[in-house]
């Protein structure tokens, strides 16, 4: 429903509908798309230097962008805030059942919209 309701604004000017699967498949694409957004002027070596940062393997090294958050039920009681970077690591966390069960519910609820996931890359 959430998702559901952003969509019906995809086209207004003041929302940009990106999601994680289009910036894992072209980051430097959805970058130039944020910046262009935000209408800013930027160089091409500044969208350089944001890919950069902005590549996994990078902010999972940033303490800033990878802070720490509480999980009951973990002996130390923390985990990292970003995972493994991957398109579809869901699987390793949904039993076919729960697969199944999503994939009703997100048919129900988004067939008919135009709005499309890629669940692997």
């Amino acid at each position: 429903e959430y998702e559901k309701a952003w969509w019906e604004h995809r086209h207004d000017p003041n929302v940009l509908f990106l999601k994680y699967e289009d910036m894992q498949a072209n980051l430097q694409e959805s970058t130039e798309r944020v910046a262009k957004f935000l209408e800013m002027d930027v160089t091409p070596d500044i969208i350089g230097k944001v890919v950069e940062k902005s590549h996994f393997k990078a902010m999972k090294a940033d303490a800033a962008a990878n802070g720490v958050w509480k999980e009951p039920g973990r002996r130390d009681g923390s985990q990292p805030f970003l995972r493994k970077g991957v398109v579809g690591d869901w699987k390793s966390h949904f039993s076919e059942e729960q697969s199944r069960t999503f994939d009703n519910v997100f048919h129900e609820k988004l067939d008919g919209t135009g709005l499309e996931h890629e669940w692997e890359l």
